[in-house]
């Protein structure tokens, strides 16, 4: 008796720690990210780094209905790389992220592009929210890196 009054306080002890996890705050709630577009390459660079100073990438975010439309214009990625996006909640903070497909390719082309890419990313409730936008790099030849590259307030109706 007292054996399986242990095993069943372990089972429960378990199944409590297990049902309450915390969840990573970095993470949120994930959210529907359905890619649009992926251009061709627009221009081969060299430079592939996000963000540059050069100001050569734009954003535009546009909410449709209870969704935001979010395009990214000249986003660098490497030649040939398809790419795809992610997206979580946390309060009033979407955080969208576009990233390679393939997190760990086995070859790379040995050329920059700057693509235009573009998402739905939703379903949200009516509110303010603040839109980050963050570019995230494949695993080849070096830990991937991510960085926001943009970061905008948007009103859903």
């Amino acid at each position: 008796m007292k054996t399986l009054q242990r095993f069943l306080s372990v089972s429960l002890l378990f199944t409590v720690f297990a049902c309450v996890a915390p969840s990573d705050p970095n993470n949120g709630t994930v959210l529907q990210a359905s890619s649009i577009q992926q251009s061709t390459c627009n221009a081969s660079d060299i430079n592939q780094t996000p963000g540059d100073p050069e100001g050569k990438e734009s954003y535009t975010l546009t909410p449709k209905g209870n969704q935001i439309e979010i395009s990214y214009k000249n986003a660098p990625f490497r030649c040939d790389q398809k790419v795809t996006w992610e997206a979580a909640l946390s309060g009033q903070v979407v955080t969208a992220t576009v990233r390679p497909e393939d997190m760990d390719p086995t070859t790379v082309a040995r050329c920059g592009c700057r693509y235009d890419v573009s998402a739905m990313i939703g379903t949200l409730s009516q509110g303010k929210y603040t839109i980050k936008i963050v570019h995230k790099t494949d695993n080849y030849g070096s830990p991937s890196t991510s960085q926001e590259v943009h970061s905008e307030d948007v009103q859903i109706p």
